[in-house]
């Protein structure tokens, strides 16, 4: 799904709720009556990911789309953490 879509119709509503994985750094959804998980990105994820790009000294960063990135909060999130 779209961030915008996830934002507006599934981070804890309509029967899914938002969880934390610690050892991938990043969201997901679970809703337990429809049993579908989605694992996505949000602007705390992308920190994290910047954060450890930052400690190996990688060379950057890249992303699939943004056309849809929900008031451009997935884009904001990388150019604030890289600079």
């Amino acid at each position: 799904e779209y961030y915008r879509t996830l934002a507006e119709q599934f981070i804890d509503k309509n029967g899914f709720v938002r969880y934390w994985d610690e050892s991938a750094r990043a969201p997901y959804l679970w809703n337990p009556d429809s049993q579908i998980f989605i694992s996505y990105e949000d602007p705390n994820s992308i920190k994290q990911k910047i954060k450890y790009l930052k400690e190996k000294d990688l060379g950057g960063v890249m992303f699939w789309e943004y056309t849809d990135d929900y008031d451009s909060q997935l884009l904001d999130a990388i150019y604030e953490n890289l600079n």
